[in-house]
């Protein structure tokens, strides 16, 4: 009896690591961001809620600086999806069960390449190494990856976290407005990876100092014959 109580508390533990929730409620991350005035302004994408969409247990983000996208995630097997709104289906984010070697495709991109005929494109993610990253008292697998050259993206994913460039790689001709992580914490953890306040605001603030009046050299008499006073 001890035996089989032993092994169904193994597979239940087993079962809820494959089942972490990647983006629980409350979850937050947040990313360096530019304004219309060019400043270093803190972007956040946050869970603020779980819902049923399109027949999954979703994570809803929302989005500071306010914007129109949106963005629902779900996390099965130790894989995270999330619902593209180009091609009208969960196609795979993340695979934490990635080996070194392993790739995976993130379909259905805001993007565009010469030999793609859809409005969106795919991106191939290989994973090159895997190291692991100290901070905040916790020890964080890292998967570290290169992917399409068409899309901008950065070259880690961290454990929990994920991309530290954004959560979604974006196609490499639109304007960046958003990139790098500063901060991601939840309701039981925080890991800051930068070395300032995650929402510091950077100004650029250009100043120009007035030309002084040049001086003025008065010659008289003006004409002059036998001499000149300066």
């Amino acid at each position: 009896m001890k035996y089989l109580l032993l092994s169904l508390l193994l597979a239940t533990t087993g079962l809820q690591a494959q089942n972490t929730d990647f983006a629980p409620v409350g979850a937050k991350w947040i990313y360096n961001g530019v304004d219309f005035a060019l400043q270093g302004v803190p972007y956040t994408m946050e869970v603020t809620g779980k819902e049923n969409f399109e027949g999954k247990w979703c994570s809803r983000f929302e989005y500071s600086p306010f914007s129109l996208n949106k963005l629902y995630l779900y996390t099965g097997n130790d894989t995270v999806f999330y619902y593209s709104f180009l091609s009208e289906h969960f196609e795979m984010l993340y695979d934490f069960t990635a080996e070194v070697g392993d790739s995976w495709v993130i379909g259905g991109l805001e993007g565009y390449t010469p030999n793609n005929p859809l409005p969106y494109a795919s991106d191939t993610i290989t994973v090159d190494s895997i190291s692991n990253l100290f901070i905040s008292g916790d020890t964080l697998k890292v998967w570290h990856i290169n992917h399409t050259f068409w899309f901008d993206w950065g070259d880690r994913i961290i454990e929990k976290v994920g991309n530290d460039g954004f959560l979604l790689p974006r196609f490499g001709l639109f304007e960046t407005d958003v990139w790098g992580l500063r901060c991601f914490e939840t309701s039981d953890a925080f890991y800051q990876f930068v070395p300032y306040p995650c929402d510091t605001i950077f100004s650029t603030t250009i100043t120009t100092n007035a030309p002084e009046e040049a001086q003025q050299i008065q010659v008289s008499p003006n004409p002059a014959t036998n001499f000149i006073q300066l």
